[in-house]
């Protein structure tokens, strides 16, 4: 009879388990991370107890990602840390793959340029040796971020290169569209101001709509070169950009109301391209 009960108790604590991760999972992607953050946790708590190796290391993973949005990258790393121990004893390389790049992440916004390039660097072969193209172009796009950042804009743009050609032949037009944005960046950084206006407006295009980071920082690159450059040079240059007379006007009026410093594109605030 006991041997029945406790059968029953961790097939319960199983279930329960498995409907937690998944309401984590809803709630992260409607944006509610407080709602996702509990449900994450206490699925942890009861994979943890049933010696689940596999759902607690994704529940951790899902853990260390909230806690970067949350800004806390010193407990992402704690929280990705242990799910990567567990993926290298489990053997799970896709796994491994991405938490890998997460830790990137983590040490990227904190600042530690080498430790991040490990730790993307080590994520992008194993998702080469896995042949996951679509994972390949996210890293990929970190590492040419993370060497703009560094003033090694000659790598960059070749990283760059890369993940627009893998994210182009996938079709994965938010992925073009976020290194149209950080490229649009990079060329500001050099001063190549027609090819920053080009590529920033490729990106807008793309995200025309959307409340995304990525269009933001397109339309600030855009700003940026507007006041580098006189109404007439500009209006030439957006022309053949294929800038719409709208956005011309809306950008001429953005110049006029706002303050100085409005739309200047920062190096300490990268357009990153996380893995869920």
């Amino acid at each position: 009879m006991d041997r029945q009960d406790g059968e029953e108790t961790a097939g319960a604590l199983e279930t329960r388990a498995a409907l937690q991760f998944a309401e984590g999972d809803a709630a992260f992607v409607r944006g509610d991370l407080a709602a996702a953050e509990t449900a994450y946790r206490a699925a942890s708590e009861d994979y943890r107890s049933l010696g689940r190796q596999k759902p607690l290391a994704d529940c951790l993973h899902q853990l260390g990602v909230i806690h970067q949005y949350q800004g806390d990258y010193a407990g992402a790393e704690t929280l990705l840390q242990e799910s990567l121990a567990l993926e290298i004893e489990l053997g799970d390389d896709p796994a491994q793959a991405g938490t890998l790049h997460q830790l990137g992440r983590s040490r990227l916004q904190q600042g530690d340029y080498a430790g991040a390039d490990d730790y993307y660097a080590r994520s992008l072969s194993l998702k080469t040796l896995l042949g996951d193209r679509a994972a390949m172009a996210s890293t990929l796009h970190q590492m040419g971020m993370l060497r703009r950042l560094q003033g090694n804009l000659q790598e960059a743009a070749e990283y760059y290169g890369l993940a627009l050609v893998l994210n182009g032949r996938l079709g994965n037009q938010a992925g073009v569209g976020g290194t149209l944005a950080e490229l649009g960046r990079l060329r500001l950084q050099e001063g190549d101001l027609t090819s920053a206006l080009a590529n920033s407006w490729q990106a807008l295009t793309i995200f025309h709509g959307e409340s995304r980071s990525e269009a933001a920082y397109a339309a600030y690159t855009i700003l940026a070169v507007r006041r580098e450059m006189d109404a007439a040079g500009f209006a030439t240059r957006a022309a053949e950009a294929g800038v719409t007379r709208e956005a011309l006007a809306q950008i001429e009026e953005a110049i006029q109301t706002e303050g100085p410093e409005a739309g200047t594109v920062t190096p300490d605030s990268p357009t990153l391209n996380p893995e869920p």
